[in-house]
């Protein structure tokens, strides 16, 4: 009951979750009894509803539990930043949490779509990096809005200066954590390998940072 209390309004977060891992198990077993569905679910220019199912699709166990483990990984750091937060505020970044993980794994995979139709490639495709790397972008923008959130309230309540500066250390870690992967080293930041699709994982961040910046951007509450 008390860890349930302590994760009120993360409900959007779990759920979210929770139909990615339900899909993709249900994907993955199906491919594994019945291999000739694996280039059926998997996006191709011959395969429009790629679109949606190669994102619950995965090539192999390997394959399936790096993309599991890190989008868990990611929820749970996201669940982190946030976790000073009213529960009423929790619920609506959960919602955008949500929400720009299905539309940005969708956005990817329409653009990976457009570009092997245009080219012709008979290449496919699977999997939900683009949300992975989704849920890293909107990770790396919640390290800055609290940043900048706290650091305000700080300069505004110096009595609680103090308590702030401690609810904003790990936004201040993740971002530099982040920021110095990405800088220096971008090749291993976005996994850059032959057998990767690289330009999942660029879009897929691009997509969650800016998506869910423009959501932060609408809310009309803060804090």
């Amino acid at each position: 009951m008390r860890v349930r209390g302590w994760l009120a309004g993360f409900g959007g977060v779990g759920r979210a979750f929770l139909v990615i891992l339900s899909l993709s198990l249900f994907s993955f077993l199906w491919t594994s009894l019945f291999p000739p569905l694996l280039p059926l679910f998997s996006l191709s220019r011959s395969h429009p509803w790629g679109v949606l199912t190669a994102l619950f699709t995965h090539a192999d166990l390997g394959h399936l539990l790096t993309n599991l483990f890190s989008l868990a990984a990611f929820s749970l750091l996201f669940l982190l930043l946030h976790f000073p937060r009213r529960v009423e505020v929790r619920e609506g970044l959960s919602l955008a949490f949500s929400f720009t993980l299905f539309l940005a794994g969708v956005g990817v995979n329409l653009v990976d779509f457009l570009a092997r139709w245009l080219s012709g490639s008979p290449s496919t495709s699977c999997g939900s990096s683009g949300m992975v790397y989704a849920a890293m972008g909107m990770v790396m923008v919640s390290s800055l809005y609290n940043l900048l959130l706290f650091s305000r309230l700080s300069l505004r309540h110096p009595t609680f200066r103090l308590p702030l500066l401690l609810a904003a250390a790990p936004s201040a870690a993740v971002l530099l954590a982040f920021s110095t992967e990405l800088l220096l080293r971008p090749s291993s930041f976005f996994s850059v390998s032959p057998s990767t699709n690289v330009q999942a994982h660029v879009l897929g961040f691009l997509y969650g940072a800016v998506i869910f910046t423009l959501m932060l951007m609408e809310r009309p509450g803060k804090g």
